[in-house]
């Protein structure tokens, strides 16, 4: 079964939302908590990573914006225990992701 409403990206998926939208719902709510933040980690980042080279402009905000809005619609989408994750931890694992794009500077350049 398909997940409803997964929006349209200007990019080829994500290797992970391939993996995660060919699963059933059981199956995504099946994996233990520990799982299932590790994949949707690993969609965040491979979906930071994949806006970045299509849009090298991209700064950290827009990363933020990008990736966090992407983890709440497709978690609503997915639904169940698996998408409740994904909307809760948005904002967050979307900081994890961008975070590896763009390193914190050295708090001595922040002058």
């Amino acid at each position: 079964m398909k997940p409803r409403d997964i929006p349209e990206l200007p990019f080829s998926k994500p290797k992970e939302l391939v993996f995660l939208q060919e699963l059933a719902p059981e199956q995504r709510d099946a994996m233990d908590p520990w799982e299932q933040k590790h994949r949707v980690q690993k969609f965040a980042y491979e979906l930071s990573e994949a806006f970045l080279q299509h849009d090298p402009k991209l700064d950290y905000e827009g990363c933020l914006t990008f990736v966090g809005n992407a983890l709440m619609e497709t978690g609503g989408a997915f639904g169940g225990q698996f998408g409740m994750l994904m909307v809760g931890e948005a904002e967050t694992i979307a900081m994890e992701a961008c975070d590896q794009l763009y390193p914190a500077k050295n708090p001595r350049d922040w002058n």
